[in-house]
């Protein structure tokens, strides 16, 4: 209609030469928790959130944090990424002792040398996009069962308490104007409230 703004037109992420590479035994071996437990270790996340004062102190000369809102259920947390880790830095040091369980490219979790060592251990959650099997990298049937049990998991996880962190795919590489924001998210939120009334516990809070 005249008079409406033109929405920029979706463009799909340039994939990296590890995002080009799939590696199905280690993708299957990530660890995964559908009972909402977390699916990384709890001993590394203290770890990992001391070790993460050195870049946020780094990082930024001077930080205004907004603590996030309380609640005693879990919390997701969406967010523009940029392709960087300090946004996943930025909202894991606002409540460092709620454990997070991230939804990543694929490769994060298999083939990024120390990253993905690191990514394994805090219970991250592999998946494959759609710019993956639009290049054929990917089978459309191993692509939608390890999306599918990977955001199974957020869901569970969310709805026993924890925080997770969906960030849909930056391009600030190739352009810097906003995208629409997918569904996941939402779907993910949905899903974690229905399994919580279900289980009798505090729904999740959805942050923006």
């Amino acid at each position: 209609m005249e008079g409406e703004p033109t929405l920029p037109k979706d463009i799909a992420p340039e994939l990296s030469k590890s995002a080009k590479k799939i590696n199905m035994r280690k993708l299957e071996s990530v660890p995964w928790a559908h009972d909402g437990t977390h699916p990384g270790s709890g001993w590394f996340w203290k770890f990992l959130t001391t070790i993460l004062l050195i870049p946020w102190a780094y990082l930024f000369r001077r930080k205004e944090v907004e603590k996030p809102f309380q609640t005693d259920g879990g919390r997701l947390c969406v967010a523009t990424h940029v392709n960087g880790l300090v946004d996943p830095i930025s909202i894991t040091m606002s409540n460092p002792k709620q454990r997070m369980v991230t939804l990543g490219r694929h490769d994060l979790t298999t083939s990024v040398p120390v990253i993905s060592w690191i990514a394994r251990r805090i219970g991250s959650q592999p998946v494959i996009r759609k710019a993956e099997q639009m290049e054929g990298i990917a089978e459309a049937e191993f692509a939608h069962y390890l999306n599918q049990r990977s955001m199974l998991t957020v869901a569970h996880a969310l709805s026993g308490g924890y925080c997770a962190i969906i960030m849909p795919e930056g391009i600030g590489h190739q352009d810097s104007q906003l995208r629409h924001l997918r569904t996941g998210s939402m779907r993910s939120a949905i899903n974690a409230a229905s399994i919580a009334k279900e289980r009798n516990i505090p729904p999740p809070v959805f942050s923006l």
